[in-house]
């Protein structure tokens, strides 16, 4: 059976959103994006970091050297990392084989998700999710991306 393609965003704020998302592959990727109407720019030196329950759980920095690394040794491979003025994304998971000690198994087990985002302007903001949207993201995540219902 085909995987098809699918994007789950949950907003964190007005400004900035998340997202987990597949494109036709077994891969699935972690998004972090500001809003259109945003004047800001993301730093393109630092990445978003993700904190669930207090602890830094994803470094976008280490997700984005780790697609380089892969790129460096197969030319050929598909690149598994985008950063943009606006977002910025990178494989999380290969989708494979469950993981439960992976970023999506703690994440199903967290109470808290923050973000802190570092924008061009040398600025950075961290920002929370409420627990009713962490309790929608994991629902979302469980029934569509682990294909549990």
């Amino acid at each position: 059976m085909p995987i098809s393609e699918l994007y789950l965003p949950t907003p964190i704020n007005s400004s900035v959103t998340c997202a987990f998302f597949r494109l036709k592959t077994p891969h699935v990727y972690f998004q972090v994006k500001l809003s259109d109407n945003s004047a800001r720019k993301l730093d393109k030196h630092r990445m978003p970091l993700v904190w669930l329950d207090d602890k830094v759980e994803l470094d976008m920095g280490d997700t984005k050297s780790l697609g380089e690394l892969s790129y460096r040794l197969d030319p050929t491979a598909t690149p598994r990392f985008s950063f943009e003025d606006k977002d910025v994304s990178g494989v999380l998971w290969h989708g494979l084989v469950s993981e439960g000690t992976g970023f999506i198994g703690k994440l199903m087990k967290c109470r808290t998700f923050s973000i802190r985002v570092y924008y061009s302007d040398y600025t950075s903001e961290d920002y929370v999710m409420h627990a009713s949207l962490l309790e929608s993201l994991k629902s979302n995540v469980y029934s569509n991306i682990l294909g549990m219902r």
